[in-house]
């Protein structure tokens, strides 16, 4: 670990020859220049150390003036164009036309949003919801693992108000022009 204190010794500062100078028209000796160029990796180095605590292990930006926001590709007008801006992710789980739990994350993807938001259902109901219903985007092996470890019904079958499943018999072609 770099340390500027260890750095301004007068040890360093003063060396067999000559002294540091500073100021204009004075020449900085290559010791000097290379004592200066060592703080100032040291500065960078303690700078960058602090960004990578603040952006913690699970993602890999964060904006400077909110720093639990997560840059995220946004949609913002009505032609479709995106800006990168910080933002966070919303989830939202309804039962019977209720909302039943939210939950705000810093994730990307709502693929990583899946475990969070049922630790959250199972943390308020004191359950796992049976036939959790998703979209594809929370598809993932993690997911369908954790489904299968917590007895949530991982199948993704729709199903009736009266516990009937609805299973997908065929397709019809489209006719093009």
């Amino acid at each position: 670990m770099c340390n500027i204190s260890t750095l301004t010794t007068p040890s360093l500062k003063q060396t067999q020859t000559s002294t540091f100078v500073y100021g204009s028209g004075k020449r900085k000796s290559k010791e000097q220049r290379h004592y200066e160029h060592l703080t100032t990796f040291c500065q960078k180095l303690q700078e960058y150390i602090q960004k990578i605590e603040i952006c913690g292990p699970n993602r890999n930006s964060y904006s400077k003036t909110d720093n639990s926001a997560t840059f995220m590709r946004i949609k913002t007008d009505y032609m479709g164009n995106d800006q990168l801006l910080p933002a966070y992710n919303v989830q939202i789980g309804v039962a019977d036309e209720y909302i039943a739990v939210v939950d705000v994350n810093h994730y990307r993807s709502d693929m990583d949003c899946f475990v969070p938001l049922m630790e959250h259902f199972k943390q308020t109901y004191g359950f796992y919801p049976k036939y959790p219903v998703a979209d594809a985007g929370y598809g993932s092996y993690n997911n369908y693992i954790f489904c299968e470890q917590n007895g949530i019904d991982e199948q993704g079958v729709m199903r009736c108000p009266n516990d009937k499943a609805f299973h997908f018999l065929y397709t019809t072609g489209t006719k093009r022009g």
